[in-house]
């Protein structure tokens, strides 16, 4: 019977874990498949800032060009296995973002540009390089499941991989990209949101829609709704919507329409919504022997804006949006929170 190619790229995968080299100041490993040595130096510099990262690669077209990885600390068997679990996770992932970005392409919010996956073991990280290229980082610090905060060294992992993600589209002449706002997060620290809350009848204010069956729930949803952050978010259970609130008809926000109006983009995210829910079980058994077999949350970044995935309980799931990329990093703040306060409040 002739190998898949899935066994073939072990076999590969597990050939050039032979022939690696090591890093003697960090005792990173390094597989390059090519002469990458520039790109894996400032993967090294990389895992010394941001000391959580067990693993960084670069993939073009689902397949490594070069591993720079920390996992013989972390291995409980032969480390060589846990790179091979890694690697077919990588190339798997290729496959799901392509899959995302068909999905999201129709809200008209730009291309995928980012993918976070937070889950019981450690974090994964997916940025565009380029439209072939994308890099991976992957973390091992387990996931504080009850956290209604982004913890201090997850901050610290994606800033560093952000600023890897450019520095290596830079190396290309390519121009940096706002990988979850965190660029304009940093550029602009001191900055007070805009001063326009969400709710209420008074000038430059709208009342939020409001749906679903659970209206306690919806109501709590659109609390939590502000043209700083957060501009839609719904609950699901059981992949039927039972709860959903927005602010997309509010003026504050006609300057991300691009041709599209109010009622397209809610119907777009009810319809994408049961489909996270799907994606999230599929991630969960492709990924479980890197990342574990619960996901806490996940983000969805694109060019303009994000789609937030928050697991609340077994087939409960929230699903939010920000339209604007500049409030990315506060809006997933305010999921964070709002899913801890659903979770208070759910009651079947």
């Amino acid at each position: 019977m002739e190998p898949g190619w899935s066994e073939i790229l072990d076999r590969i995968n597990a050939r050039a874990a032979v022939g690696a080299r090591w890093h003697e100041p960090t005792g990173a490993r390094i597989v390059d498949r090519d002469d990458n040595a520039d790109a894996v130096e400032v993967c090294i510099r990389t895992l010394e800032q941001a000391t959580a990262l067990g693993h960084i690669a670069r993939y073009t077209f689902g397949s490594p060009d070069y591993t720079v990885d920390l996992l013989a600390q972390r291995a409980e068997g032969p480390d060589d296995a846990l790179l091979n679990d890694v690697n077919e996770a990588g190339r798997n992932l290729y496959d799901y973002m392509l899959r995302f970005n068909d999905e999201l392409s129709g809200l008209r919010t730009g291309a995928l540009i980012r993918f976070f996956l937070s889950a019981e073991l450690g974090t994964v990280h997916w940025y565009e390089v380029t439209d072939a290229q994308h890099l991976i980082a992957v973390s091992f610090a387990p996931s504080a499941e009850s956290s209604r905060t982004v913890p201090a060294d997850r901050i610290a992992i994606d800033q560093e991989v952000t600023r890897l993600a450019n520095r290596l589209r830079r190396s290309l002449s390519q121009q940096p990209v706002d990988y979850g706002g965190w660029l304009a997060a940093e550029s602009k620290p001191d900055d007070p949101p805009p001063p326009v809350a969400a709710t209420g009848t008074g000038t430059g204010r709208v009342d939020p829609h409001v749906a679903g069956r659970l209206a306690p729930v919806a109501a709590r949803c659109a609390e939590a709704l502000d043209l700083s952050a957060l501009h839609y978010a719904a609950v699901y259970h059981r992949d039927e919507q039972v709860a959903a609130a927005d602010i997309l008809g509010h003026p504050g926000l006609h300057r991300f329409d691009f041709g599209t109006n109010p009622e397209f983009r809610r119907a777009g995210y009810g319809r994408l919504g049961p489909r996270l829910g799907e994606y999230a079980r599929d991630l969960t058994a492709m990924l479980y022997r890197v990342s574990g077999r619960r996901i806490t949350y996940f983000v969805l970044d694109v060019a303009r804006g994000a789609v937030f995935f928050h697991r609340l309980r077994p087939r409960t799931h929230l699903v939010a949006v920000t339209l604007d990329q500049d409030r990315v990093v506060e809006a997933e703040r305010e999921v964070l929170a709002l899913a801890g306060r659903l979770a208070d409040q759910w009651t079947t």
